[in-house]
């Protein structure tokens, strides 16, 4: 945020930046350590007055510290600050207003928030996953059970997309790895709901089989995905009449790949 002295007179002004925070943004710092002022040479501003909250309508005031601080004609004060994820980008929210005590008028020189990118990317593959029993009546029947929960936070600030794939090998029966219940019998049977944790550019989720190079479960184009995001797969194995009893295992990989 960058406050100027359009003509005012200089000498103890407060420069005011108000700005409203969407809630779908956070983690905004509530300590005055937090802002970075930078002031004209020889001359010294404070951050004063810090936001208490995270999230919601906040007020950040910068002040003068003595009369000979305050700003002449042209002079700007700088403060910068940021913003960690869950972000988006778009049209922005921010409005900024300035009064000066002496009748000086500052105003914002330019109306923008420096956004930090570069942060994590983190994927949080499920864990062990255990289908229910099937009994053998002479015909196919099915194991149903769920994949367990599969998190993405993309906090990069690229938008440049990433999908998940997941597959899964033969089931092999435990007692006798020579009989086993092929890849191709299981599949996330329905696409499953996303879950935005933050973000408004969700993946798109998918189902099929997950034989082979597998199923790409998820998929965020280029300027999607950013933000955090969850889903919870259903899995449903077909499991042939003339299969053998016994525990069956297999194992399903989960793989992520970044655009």
């Amino acid at each position: 945020v960058q406050l100027t002295n359009n003509g005012g007179p200089g000498g103890d002004e407060i420069g005011q930046a108000t700005f409203t925070i969407p809630l779908r943004w956070s983690q905004i710092s509530t300590s005055t350590a937090g802002y970075i002022v930078t002031a004209p040479a020889g001359k010294t501003w404070t951050v004063t007055g810090a936001p208490v909250s995270t999230a919601g309508p906040q007020t950040v005031t910068v002040t003068a510290v003595t009369a000979t601080d305050g700003l002449v004609d042209g002079e700007t004060v700088d403060i910068a600050f940021s913003l960690r994820a869950p972000w988006v980008t778009g049209a922005s929210n921010w409005t900024y207003s300035a009064i000066g005590a002496a009748g000086g008028t500052h105003i914002p020189a330019a109306r923008a928030v420096n956004v930090i990118g570069g942060g994590s990317f983190d994927f949080s593959p499920s864990g062990d996953t255990t289908l229910s029993s099937a009994t053998l009546t002479g015909l196919d029947t099915t194991a149903t059970g769920f994949l367990g929960s599969v998190g993405i936070r993309d906090a990069r600030g690229t938008q440049s997309g990433w999908n998940v794939t997941v597959s899964c090998t033969d089931f092999i029966l435990l007692s006798d790895p020579t009989e086993t219940i092929p890849a191709s019998n299981i599949s996330i049977p329905i696409a499953p709901s996303v879950t935005i944790i933050g973000g408004t550019s969700p993946p798109v989720a998918a189902s099929g089989s997950l034989a082979g190079a597998g199923l790409t479960l998820l998929d965020a184009a280029p300027g999607n995905g950013a933000g955090h995001y969850e889903v919870t797969p259903d899995l449903e194995l077909l499991v042939p009449a003339s299969s053998l009893s016994g525990n069956y295992a297999a194992t399903i990989t989960e793989t992520i790949f970044t655009l």
